[in-house]
């Protein structure tokens, strides 16, 4: 026989067995590499959904501490109880009073501490009940005047507000302080509004849980600092999120990703090996052919033919590639850098913040300071202005200024007649500022109450419809703003109410504050009564913590016309548990009464604008302002702008005297070049200049 030696096929026979291989095992690579992928996935969407139940949570418990400043008050304005303080009854009567007397009710569910001197504790229900600082925060408050309310851990967590009362004859203020335990109750309503399992906490054992599976949350007290931990389950992921010093918040997250993907994984699965599997036999039989021995004296077998392009018809490529969706980034990820704390100043009326001269303190709410101010520049440049300051206990809070940031760039992407525009951001002596159009007027609210503390008739109805009218037209142009790819914001205003509404001297009506600002600093040392005059238009999924579109700001709206066509709050209530629950269930049968005997057509305007159910509504602000036009006349902007001039004319021109006092005494740019932030390319018309 003769002799046999190995040839260049059994070389190519272990390429091709190589290649069958790897074909079988491409499949498994692959499902190996997804399914951690997948896992990766999985435990990012738990931790973002465990880290906005926390924010959701923070922001329901802050509603909740909101209500008993509120609460604390109107209870120390109450005209029965400052009659008890004048008095300055003993302990015992406090006690009986506050136990059976029908107008303290309200407030009999917290525990009470009452100082008539702000410094000496007169009587208390709640002096070392939970090891809480009761009298170190009334003497804080009979110090300095100013109200406090703020969650504290003590043997419970308990939310504490504390008010001064006004001067008691010829002594000092009162302080009163009402004090309300997180309990079981409050906590279970804050998971339902979160959607989330929740845990409290000071760090070192569990104040109170609410939710399912709350066990899981306990064994991780005492590692708050972490901010959030993964479980065993990938799906499920834990945060933890500060409400006060001392005071953390834990929430479970939880993902159906994995089981959501397991399906398609199955079938990928699937098509993979039947694609495989018969690829790899096919290889292993071309191997075999390969392979075979050949006779030494045997004729050289030809190599295969080169094609024109210089390659082997058998040197076929095998490709293989498996795609898959990616998720969205985490909700409220950002790649902006996290901006450090700024010391805070206290700037006032006749200083400078950057190139503007602050002149009269307009207002204060939750995050902000609001003056008038005139700018000053090169060439003697003078403009009056409105700024909006950030209160400057929020200068290092990264999400406070975040917030701020925010509103400035949204609302300066606004440029409409019927916005009140924004034209510049900046800092300056470690405060964050933004400066809008000062528009010499008043907002609907004040003129509102004037007229019904003077006892006249409220707007006429053709005023009210204008003004309705304008600001539909602010919200049809905000509502169906879109970003530079042609995608919708979706801006809703939600906080439409009557102090947001402006009406200039020349009744012309704009809208004021849009952005998020109302997402507040609600937590740490939130004054009393940030939520005065809004609770009163939410509409009822506003009010139910639910999210809302265009159609919310729409109810607001009809609440603001009731408003102005009535003079009369919106909901009866004393509390702000009672606004909240008259609000989340929206317009009752008195309520309906009272827009029924209004004059025509406010009752059928009211009447779709004001439904519960938002799909029974104005589909959008063009609906209800071509609803509205027939009825508006051209002598609408005129009523308002007479309304104007006899009811504030004085208070408007003393103000502009005092504008234009300070922008004589404003400091003379020596270059010109100053320093500003520009936050938009804004266009001021002739009808917005305001006489500046």
């Amino acid at each position: 026989m003769p002799e046999e030696r190995p040839t260049t096929n059994s070389k190519r026979k272990l390429l091709w067995l190589a290649l069958a291989a790897a074909v079988v095992a491409t499949p498994w690579v692959v499902d190996l590499a997804v399914t951690q992928s997948r896992q990766h996935r999985v435990e990012e969407e738990a931790a973002r959904k465990a880290r906005e139940g926390g924010e959701l949570a923070r922001e329901a418990l802050g509603v909740q501490l909101q209500a008993v400043a509120m609460m604390t008050d109107n209870a120390v304005a109450n005209p029965r109880f400052l009659a008890a303080l004048r008095g300055r009854v003993d302990r015992t009567t406090l006690a009986d009073l506050l136990s059976t007397e029908t107008w303290w009710e309200p407030y009999r569910e917290q525990l009470a501490a009452i100082s008539y001197d702000g410094a000496t504790m007169a009587f208390s229900q709640a002096e070392g009940a939970d090891g809480l600082p009761i009298g170190e925060m009334m003497r804080r408050v009979g110090k300095d005047g100013r109200p406090v309310a703020q969650p504290l851990a003590g043997s419970r967590a308990s939310f504490l507000a504390a008010a001064r009362s006004v001067p008691l004859g010829q002594g000092s203020p009162a302080v009163l302080l009402l004090a309300k335990r997180i309990d079981s109750g409050l906590l279970s309503t804050v998971a339902g509004r979160a959607g989330k399992t929740i845990l409290i906490s000071d760090g070192r054992r569990a104040l109170g849980q609410a939710g399912p599976a709350s066990a899981q949350l306990e064994g991780l007290v005492g590692q708050e600092a972490s901010g959030d931990v993964a479980l065993a389950d990938p799906a499920e992921h834990a945060a933890a999120v500060t409400v006060a010093p001392g005071l953390w918040l834990w929430t479970l997250g939880r993902t159906d990703l994995g089981l959501v993907a397991a399906a398609s994984d199955r079938i990928r699965r699937q098509v993979s090996w039947m694609l495989a599997i018969p690829l790899a036999l096919a290889l292993a039989a071309v191997a075999l052919r390969r392979g075979r021995r050949q006779p030494v004296d045997a004729p050289a077998p030809r190599e295969p033919a080169t094609s024109p392009h210089g390659t082997s018809p058998h040197n076929t490529q095998i490709g293989l590639s498996v795609s898959g969706e990616e998720l969205p980034p985490a909700a409220g990820a950002s790649g902006g850098q996290v901006l450090s704390a700024i010391p805070a100043v206290q700037p006032g009326p006749g200083t400078t913040l950057g190139r503007y001269m602050l002149v009269d303190r307009i207002g204060e709410g939750g995050m902000a300071e609001v003056y008038t101010a005139v700018s000053f520049g090169y060439g003697n440049f003078r403009r009056p202005f409105v700024i909006k300051r950030l209160r400057p206990e929020l200068n290092g809070n990264t999400t406070a200024v975040g917030l701020f940031i925010d509103e400035a760039n949204l609302a300066s992407t606004l440029v409409h007649a019927n916005i009140v525009p924004v034209f510049d951001f900046g800092e300056a002596a470690g405060s964050y500022f933004l400066s809008q159009e000062y528009v010499i007027g008043r907002d609907l609210g004040r003129i509102t109450r004037r007229l019904r503390d003077r006892g006249e008739p409220c707007l006429p109805v053709g005023a009210i419809l204008h003004m309705a009218h304008e600001v539909l037209a602010g919200l049809e142009y905000a509502h169906g703003k879109r970003d530079e790819a042609g995608n919708p914001l979706g801006i809703v205003h939600r906080d439409i109410t009557p102090d947001n509404v402006i009406i200039s001297e020349r009744g012309e009506v704009k809208v004021l504050d849009f952005g998020i600002m109302k997402a507040s600093q609600r937590l740490s040392q939130t004054e009393s009564g940030t939520v005065k005059g809004s609770v009163g238009f939410m509409s009822p999924e506003q009010a139910r913590g639910k999210n809302v579109d265009q159609r919310s700001d729409l109810f607001s709206l009809g609440l603001v016309i009731l408003h102005a066509a009535t003079g009369d709050p919106t909901y009866p209530g004393e509390t702000f548990y009672d606004l909240l629950t008259a609000a989340a269930n929206g317009p009752g049968e008195a309520e309906r009464r009272r827009i029924a005997a209004l004059p025509s057509p406010l009752p059928a305007l009211l009447g779709r604008a004001l439904e519960v159910d938002p799909d029974r509504r104005f589909e959008s602000s063009a609906e209800f302002r071509a609803a509205i036009a027939p009825y508006v006349v051209g002598a609408g902007a005129t009523e308002l702008a007479n309304q104007l001039h006899r009811l504030f004319g004085d208070e408007l021109r003393a103000e502009q005297e005092r504008l234009n006092a300070a922008a004589a005494r404003a400091p003379r740019a020596s270059s010109p070049h100053l320093p500003a932030v520009p936050v938009a390319n804004a266009h001021v018309s002739d009808s917005k200049r305001n006489g500046t």
